[in-house]
């Protein structure tokens, strides 16, 4: 009896990580925050008008829209996906995707289930630290 209550405390914590590991946003939040970027206050009071914009635009693969800001020029955005298949398959369907991203599994601008857009070079850097 030990062993088996041993063998499925085992089997759910490996699920419990398995989940943890499919969304990626907390890693990049830690990374920019750690690098002395801020969650960018003026876009939070329009969170709801951009989660709406993405539902009429019927993005059921995008879980939300996160951008950082560093000293008022750089700007990083991350859109972060339900999963890492959604984020795929978007690519797949989305030529706009495919002109931006051309291998969403080796490309610098995705890390999990999220993907960044910016021209910040310093933006880019940290991202890749979270892959």
């Amino acid at each position: 009896m030990k062993k088996l209550s041993l063998v499925l405390l085992s089997l759910a914590l490996a699920v419990c990580f398995l989940f943890a590991g499919c969304n990626k946003y907390g890693v990049i939040k830690k990374a920019y925050e750690d690098a002395g970027w801020t969650v960018s206050t003026e876009i939070e009071q329009y969170q709801d008008q951009i989660n709406t914009a993405i539902a009429e635009e019927n993005r059921e693969d995008i879980a939300d829209v996160h951008v950082f800001v560093k000293n008022i020029v750089s700007v990083a955005i991350i859109v972060e996906f339900k999963s890492t298949e959604s984020l795929v398959e978007a690519v797949e369907n989305s030529a706009t995707l495919q002109g931006f991203i051309e291998d969403a599994q080796n490309s610098d601008y995705v890390s999990g289930n999220c993907v960044l857009i910016t021209l910040s070079p310093a933006a880019l850097e940290v991202f890749k630290t979270t892959k």
